[in-house]
């Protein structure tokens, strides 16, 4: 049997070729909003509805059911020893309850053969571990080890947005808080996102700048010097203009850093920062 299965989620944003590469299994998000009929997993509907003028709603999304995990698990014990499930944060979905009410169902010699992490993060974080363990498995370590090291692993995340009525819309922030925010943004005050402790939070707020890239650089500043070695993914709302000049200066700023890939944000994400958005993850080495 080969050595490891990788199953992660479609919030991971992982480009499916590059997952195939990897062969790490991607689970999907079921994907809902009311008066569209259009399949809201086809990023190319979602962005269309998203960018209409005055949109009612918001995507909703909901994690994967039991049988959906239990069904993948069953596919993959066939050819794998061990399987490593990676999930969103448990912060933020149930999707680790999910994955855990399934591997429950399988006799006890299968059970121990599933492997689920919380990985604390989504979108490219959650991305760049799924692809770090792959990459530990390739040097053949024990899948207890290979658990170790992504426990240690240093994954940070950095985002922003344009427009806060997304946030709005999911209940996270309050109609008086996303007027501010829009103030904010014209006038030169960017919030910048990240994760801390699985949950979503404002990291810092950033003067001086009313564009996402300067705004995203200024935090790889503040954690990476320019000898500094790390692997980062770029995911996006619909903005790939904006992925590939943030893409093109991190290049130039820091020559030992390493894109393992840009892709544009799933619903999961995209529900609640809206079109044109902008996220950084890096995993420093």
């Amino acid at each position: 049997m080969k050595h490891l299965g990788i199953l992660v989620g479609t919030d991971a944003d992982l480009p499916e070729e590059l997952a195939k590469q990897n062969e790490i299994m991607i689970y999907p998000f079921a994907v809902h909003w009311e008066g569209h009929t259009g399949n809201m997993q086809d990023k190319d509907v979602l962005y269309t509805a998203m960018r209409q003028p005055s949109p009612v709603g918001s995507p909703q999304t909901s994690q994967p059911a039991p049988q959906v995990f239990l069904d993948h698990f069953q596919t993959l014990l066939k050819t794998y020893q061990d399987i490593l499930v990676l999930t969103i944060s448990s912060e933020v979905s149930g999707c680790f309850n999910s994955a855990r009410q399934a591997q429950q169902q399988l006799p006890e010699i299968e059970r121990n053969r599933i492997h689920i992490v919380d990985s604390q993060a989504s979108t490219g974080a959650e991305g760049l571990l799924a692809l770090k363990a792959r990459e530990l498995s390739r040097e053949r370590k024990s899948i207890q080890e290979i658990l170790t090291l992504l426990s240690l692993s240093q994954v940070r995340l950095f985002g922003t947005f344009d427009d806060p009525s997304w946030a709005q819309k999911g209940g996270r922030l309050s109609s008086i808080q996303a007027t501010l925010v829009r103030h904010m943004i014209a006038q030169g005050f960017r919030p910048v996102l990240t994760l801390k402790k699985g949950q979503i939070a404002t990291h810092k707020i950033q003067m001086g700048t009313k564009e996402k890239v300067p705004a995203l650089l200024a935090q790889l500043k503040d954690v990476c010097t320019p000898e500094t070695s790390f692997t980062y993914a770029i995911t996006h709302g619909d903005c790939p203009d904006q992925a590939e000049k943030l893409h093109e200066q991190i290049k130039v700023m820091y020559p030992n850093a390493n894109c393992a890939y840009t892709n544009t944000l799933s619903a999961v994400l995209a529900a609640h920062v809206g079109p044109d958005s902008l996220v950084l993850s890096l995993l420093m080495q």
